[in-house]
């Protein structure tokens, strides 16, 4: 609707009432004065918007001018927000770079001031869980927690097996402590198995060309008989004792125990470390397996066919009452697995050699179901379970995902339901850090435009603080909410399929959530700039600060929300499978943009050259607002003083988001149980202990089945 051109008594009147602030200072009113009235001159008829009478109904009414101050409060109020979390992301910067490249483990210099200062522990429980902090070598560590309590052979297990580890021999007293605290443990004997037989066998190399396959027997080269066959003697006093018990799994439960429930991720991070770097315990199992394989062979050397019978039967003792405690570690059973196949390869070739016909068929059934294990793993629908995991699990728990190679087909993969927690909190973790990062580059803006005021002459800086008052509180609610929309968006598009959450962290390495939230804080940057210059043009129009809204602030807010629905399909679209990676199964959906492949490679450089136009159109603007036409500097500097509080405010809401994902990130790590630590579990998560077990048990099955 178009007024009629201001009258002359309206035009006086609104005069007198927009420099009545001015009355102290008459040159600045006389100025003041001229420069409005030439700008209701030189408006242009005709006029679509507010009267000059409501204008200075408006004006009257100002009570004054309370922007700044307000602006400093929220400033300040995210300012403390956005310092804690950079406090806790400084204390936890080594695990989240842990949770970025799992494989860069950090050392124990870093786990046990982290669990010490997080945790209120005695001295009795900082040696239990630590050893002694101020020696670096493990031996000596544990050696004083041994000596503390001197009466536990759980302690003295782990001590030894430090020592066996780290020096290559037992304790000079070993033989004397177990046979004060545990006389009947099988196990020890093993450990001295263990130690004596060290380098005392060596494989020969296979011959260079193309292998058979099955492979067949190995070639030993005994390099000294007395340890080999004082390696033996331990074993057969191993498997004859009333039983074989490691006292790890007890250990590991009582420093469970002081632990408390994981409250956020860096504390299972830190938690998961901790046990990673406990030894499991167990003895060298292929070391001794060699040694057993290099015996099987000298039966058939030395024509000792009684000899292998009572080294089956060893071996077989061996496997009845070791293999049942080994699910410490993944490791532990392909390597019982392997053993296993080693040495009763060689002791079926030392069988048809020396004419034992029935054990020998005994010994090669074995092996085949054995080999089949192994073969197994190229199952395509294990391999897309592998592929399952490392696109929808945790992060952390993707780089488990292998774990699905060994576990028997019959066993369900974890659904969909019991994944979501455990990726959910991954996303809660990444949205604080990006809450925090999108404060530092909303500040730039904000303080942009709470000082362009300034780029203008003393006048136009004080005009401009007067005709701020024109805007109606419904004006600056449409205005702020302009800017915080975006936000609002951004947290619903995180539930949604566009989201990305759907996806593993461990798919886009934080690809979409960067893309997301960047366009986030683009729109956050635009949107109150549009709504602001209309705002004005309307309230202001019968001043001459009428305008149309610029075309590159349309085509920032086109390019981000292109980009927001690029990065949303792009996860979804199809790819060959099993052409990248050597192992077909690690061949998941790869969103990081230096590694992925097309289509994904192409969509992806289509969201980021769209954020980038996006930005460069936002800096094209920022460089005509700083070297724009002064005939534009009034309505500029008007605007800038509407858009300091959008900006504040923004800055505000993302800092309001941080306990919100803090939240968040505690409510699904209380539903997690799939990397969840607990006493049935320890020291692996949930899902690791399951698949281990499955492995574990499938092999015994296949034990029992055979020979």
């Amino acid at each position: 609707m178009s007024n009629p051109s201001p009258s002359p008594d309206s035009k006086e009147h609104f005069l007198q009432v927009a420099i009545r602030p001015f009355h102290g200072n008459a040159e600045l009113e006389i100025a003041a004065e001229r420069e409005l009235r030439d700008a209701i001159e030189n408006a242009s008829t005709p006029i679509k918007g507010d009267t000059l009478d409501e204008c200075a109904k408006r004006l009257e009414a100002s009570p004054g001018r309370k922007g700044a101050w307000t602006c400093l409060a929220m400033a300040l109020a995210s300012l403390s927000l956005v310092a804690w979390t950079a406090w806790t992301i400084h204390r936890d910067w080594d695990w989240l770079k842990c949770m970025a490249d799992v494989m860069d483990f950090p050392d124990r210099d870093l786990i046990e001031p982290y669990l010490a200062r997080s945790l209120s522990l005695s001295p009795k429980q900082q040696l239990l869980l630590f050893g002694d902090p101020s020696l670096h070598d493990a031996t000596g560590r544990f050696a004083k927690l041994w000596k503390s309590q001197p009466d536990r052979i759980d302690l003295f297990q782990e001590y030894a097996t430090h020592h066996l580890a780290e020096k290559q021999s037992l304790p000079p007293d070993f033989r004397q402590v177990v046979d004060r605290l545990d006389p009947d443990n099988g196990y020890f004997a093993l450990m001295e198995a263990t130690a004596s037989g060290r380098k005392s066998v060596e494989s020969l190399p296979l011959p260079h060309g193309k292998l058979p396959r099955p492979l067949p027997a190995a070639s030993w080269d005994i390099k000294d008989r007395s340890k080999m066959d004082e390696a033996i003697r331990h074993l057969e006093r191993a498997v004859t004792a009333p039983r074989i018990q490691s006292y790890f799994g007890q250990l590991q439960l009582e420093r469970f125990a002081i632990l408390p429930p994981a409250t956020g991720q860096t504390d299972r991070v830190a938690r998961t470390f901790y046990f990673s770097y406990t030894k499991s315990g167990a003895a060298d199992f292929l070391g001794i397996a060699k040694i057993v394989a290099a015996k099987a062979e000298l039966c058939g050397k030395e024509s000792d066919p009684e000899g292998l019978r009572r080294l089956i039967a060893t071996w077989k003792r061996f496997e009845d009452k070791l293999y049942p405690q080994i699910a410490n570690s993944m490791v532990l059973v392909l390597v019982s697995r392997t053993s296993s196949v080693l040495v009763r390869q060689n002791m079926a070739a030392t069988a048809t050699a020396l004419g034992m016909d029935e054990e020998a068929k005994r010994l090669g059934a074995t092996i085949e179901k054995l080999e089949s294990l192994n073969r197994q793993r190229q199952d395509p629908a294990r391999q897309q379970r592998v592929r399952q995991l490392r696109e929808r699990a945790a992060y952390l728990l993707s780089v488990s995902s292998i774990l699905e190679k060994y576990r028997p087909a019959s066993k369900p993969a974890p659904s969909p339901e019991e994944m979501k927690p455990g990726r959910m909190m991954d996303y809660a973790v990444a949205d604080r850090i990006g809450a925090a990062a999108a404060w530092v580059i909303l500040l730039p803006s904000a303080i942009f435009a709470a000082l362009y005021r300034f780029r203008s002459g003393f006048l136009c800086r004080k005009l401009s603080g007067r005709l701020d008052a024109l805007l109606t509180p419904s004006d600056r609610f449409l205005i702020i909410s302009s800017g915080i929309a975006p936000l609002i968006a951004l947290l619903v598009l995180g539930q949604s399929p566009m989201g990305g959450r759907q996806w593993s962290l461990a798919v886009h390495s934080m690809t979409l959530p960067i893309g997301q939230i960047l366009a986030t804080i683009l729109l956050m940057i635009v949107l109150p700039r549009i709504v602001a210059r209309r705002r004005i043009s309307r309230r202001g129009a019968q001043l001459g600060l009428a305008g149309k809204t610029s075309p590159l602030d349309w085509l920032t807010v086109i390019l981000c929300i292109a980009s927001v629905i690029v990065l949303g399909i792009t996860p979804g679209l199809e790819a060959p499978r099993g052409e990248r990676h050597f192992f077909p199964e690690m061949d998941a959906v790869d969103l990081d943009l230096p590694e992925a492949r097309d289509p994904y490679k192409a969509w992806l450089f289509t969201a980021a050259s769209l954020l980038s136009l996006a930005t460069l159109c936002l800096l094209l603007q920022a460089g005509i607002a700083i070297f724009g036409k002064h005939s534009k500097a009034l309505h500029r500097a008007v605007a800038s003083r509407a858009l300091a509080p959008a900006y504040f405010a923004g800055m505000l809401a993302f800092s309001l988001t941080i306990p919100l994902h803090l939240a968040l990130e505690r409510y699904w790590i209380a539903r997690d149980h799939l990397y969840e630590i607990t006493p049935a579990s320890v020291p692996q998560n949930t899902y690791d202990r399951g698949a281990i077990t499955d492995a574990k048990d499938e092999l015994l099955k296949t034990l029992q089945s055979g020979d």
